[in-house]
């Protein structure tokens, strides 16, 4: 009975809902209408003063989004409170999920932007972890010369985000498809820096046999460190057995099992 009479409740609520949005609308379309009547031509409208302040708000969106690194909920919050101290009247203070929108659009436009650069760069691939089913493939592209003139780890401004694909199978052949696309847009590495995952390996190598050519591939350090530290310091297959025989045997054989086991 509980769970038919909360499944009411819900219908209710949903009926009263659309009515609520069918009035909602019939109101939206009678200002429309409104403001069509008492909007000015086209022509005053593209000369007028209003497109300039927002292309300015939009402008200030995307630049507290990306260079004050402030949340996009943050931003019509910030905006309300420069209209309301810093000059008078009221101005447009846009949704917050507008400036997602910005922001989405100047990255797809940065991506679709990617060409070829004369100084010689190398490529920085990794695979995101899991969000729900699917992965992210990105690739970054770093010149050389950022390498040489830091001398120590790269900062955001040393990248360039020239790949970005999103898929729910991970393997070689899916891997070497969007590399070869990537790099047919981007150009030509020289070298690409990866870590030790097996897929990246494969789908390096792939790309590379299908485009018939060789470049030089960089592991990363602190995987290739974790790699061999785990190699020592993982117990053998020998370690184990003389652990189980250690539990399983009776005291007396105890004594043997600490001669038998290997130092360290």
């Amino acid at each position: 009975m509980q769970p038919a009479e909360a499944l009411r409740e819900q219908r209710k609520a949903y009926k009263r809902a659309r009515q609520s949005i069918a009035q909602l609308k019939a109101e939206v379309m009678t200002l429309e209408q409104a403001v069509a009547k008492k909007s000015p031509p086209a022509s005053a409208v593209a000369s007028s003063s209003d497109l300039t302040e927002a292309d300015q708000v939009r402008t200030l969106c995307v630049m507290l989004v990306l260079q004050a690194a402030v949340s996009f909920r943050s931003v019509p919050r910030i905006l309300g409170l420069f209209q309301a101290h810093a000059r008078a009247g009221d101005g447009w203070v846009p949704h917050f999920t507008l400036a997602i929108n910005w922001s989405l659009r100047i990255g797809l436009g940065l991506l679709q932007q990617v060409a070829p650069i004369e100084a010689p760069w190398m490529a920085i691939i990794d695979h995101s972890i899991d969000v729900g089913t699917k992965k992210a493939l990105v690739v970054l592209r770093v010149p050389l010369a950022a390498l040489a003139l830091r001398g120590a780890a790269l900062r955001l401004e040393d990248c360039q985000c020239i790949g970005l694909v999103v898929a729910e199978t991970v393997n070689g052949k899916t891997l070497a498809q969007p590399l070869q696309a990537i790099f047919a847009q981007a150009g030509l590495p020289k070298a690409i820096a990866k870590d030790g995952d097996a897929t990246l390996n494969k789908g390096v190598r792939l790309w590379m046999d299908q485009e018939q050519t060789t470049v030089a591939l960089i592991e990363d350090i602190g995987h290739v460190m974790a790699c061999a530290l785990k190699a020592q310091f993982e117990p053998s297959e020998h370690d184990l057995g003389l652990s189980r025989a250690a539990k399983t045997a009776p005291q007396g054989a105890l004594s043997q099992y600490r001669q038998a086991r290997p130092l360290g």
